[in-house]
């Protein structure tokens, strides 16, 4: 699965305070719209890349000459208001869905990520690596949690700071369901 930014960012949905770690964040979200198709970028990318768009979740698919099929990914991403430096990152990839979650450094590793869709019970993933663009949780995604966020308004990633304050990073699932039909 790659990780790159978003090709367009179109309006903002919620800004977050978060104390514990001295920032104003961001969630990133293009117009509520009909899911549309953007071929090319300002990005040098594949000319036969395709981009889907769903209320605040993104999905890209690219050639895959090997395989000879398009190899989609989904995404959403929060950034810092200020400086639009990355802050979260999520990216599920087609079936099987695996998600993998881009956070920042200065996290407490031991502590894992919750994450929790709506009022269900909250799913554990632990950090499985890093490098200079931040720390990775990744794991398969059941389909009982698959179904839960397609039929889901909300969730939450919760994560610890280095000196155990709580940090809780509310992730909207509008649009999740039709962006996931178009991830196959």
């Amino acid at each position: 699965m790659s990780f790159h930014a978003p090709l367009k960012l179109v309006s903002v949905i919620c800004v977050l305070v978060m104390s514990t770690l001295g920032g104003t964040y961001v969630h990133a979200q293009t117009t509520p719209a009909k899911l549309s198709t953007t071929p090319g970028s300002s990005t040098p990318r594949s000319p036969n890349k395709t981009q889907f768009v769903s209320s605040n979740w993104n999905v890209e698919c690219q050639p895959d000459a090997i395989a000879r099929k398009m190899l989609c990914e989904l995404s959403y991403t929060v950034k810092v208001a200020k400086s639009g430096q990355l802050f979260t990152r999520i990216a599920i990839g087609a079936a099987p869905h695996q998600i993998v979650l881009q956070l920042p450094h200065g996290l407490n590793l031991k502590a894992g990520v919750q994450l929790q869709v709506d009022e269900n019970l909250p799913v554990s993933l632990a950090f499985t690596t890093s490098n200079q663009l931040g720390i990775f949780a990744s794991s398969l995604i059941s389909d009982a949690l698959l179904a839960s966020m397609q039929k889901g308004a909300k969730m939450k990633l919760m994560i610890s700071a280095q000196d155990g304050k709580k940090i809780i990073i509310p992730i909207s699932l509008i649009g999740f369901s039709l962006a996931v039909e178009k991830l196959g």
